[in-house]
């Protein structure tokens, strides 16, 4: 998860490494970075997901 971004976004992206390690046996690592604005948000709309998964 990147640190850069605003609070909503780091919480965003975190819930994301949390669900996709959940569905995942083994796991090295997870990176997600979701970046997106609150009207966005609302409406379900992201502006871009970035996602890396080393998974073994």
């Amino acid at each position: 998860m990147s640190q850069s971004g605003d609070l909503g976004e780091q919480a965003l992206s975190k819930l994301a490494e949390v669900g996709i390690s959940s569905q995942l046996d083994q796991v090295e690592s997870i990176d997600v970075d979701i970046k997106t604005d609150p009207l966005k948000l609302m409406q379900g709309e992201l502006e871009s997901v970035r996602s890396l998964v080393l998974a073994w």
